[in-house]
């Protein structure tokens, strides 16, 4: 999908805006539990932060933002996932937040390929 198809799809835009929201709201409610995600999710506050302005600012995320935060944050967070996925001892929080990324992910796959939603700047 090009940045054109995505600003001309509202589908899409709510879909890949509703993503942000889950795994924002995820990542807060895990790194509370388990504060050591913190330090394996490398932009947790950014990606908090940026759910945060999308749930109760929205009208003022434009869609370019949105678009470069896919493009440009999307390598970090994949990779940062898979690391946390291959160690072989975690806990329940940290198994909680891998499995609604994953879920998050699966759905992303449809309107964005084979990429995980990331945050913004």
């Amino acid at each position: 999908m090009t940045f054109e198809g995505y600003r001309n799809d509202p589908l899409v835009r709510s879909a890949v805006e509703r993503q942000f929201g889950i795994i924002g709201e995820a990542l807060n409610q895990a790194g509370h539990a388990d504060p050591t995600l913190r330090f394996a999710i490398s932009s947790t506050n950014r990606i908090i932060a940026f759910r945060n302005r999308l749930i109760h600012g929205y009208a003022t995320v434009a869609d370019e933002v949105v678009w470069g935060v896919i493009e440009t944050n999307l390598p970090v967070l994949s990779r940062e996932v898979s690391c946390l996925l291959e160690e072989p001892m975690m806990n329940t929080v940290s198994d909680m937040l891998i499995r609604i990324f994953q879920m998050s992910s699966q759905r992303a796959h449809y309107s964005r390929g084979n990429h995980f939603l990331p945050w913004a700047e």
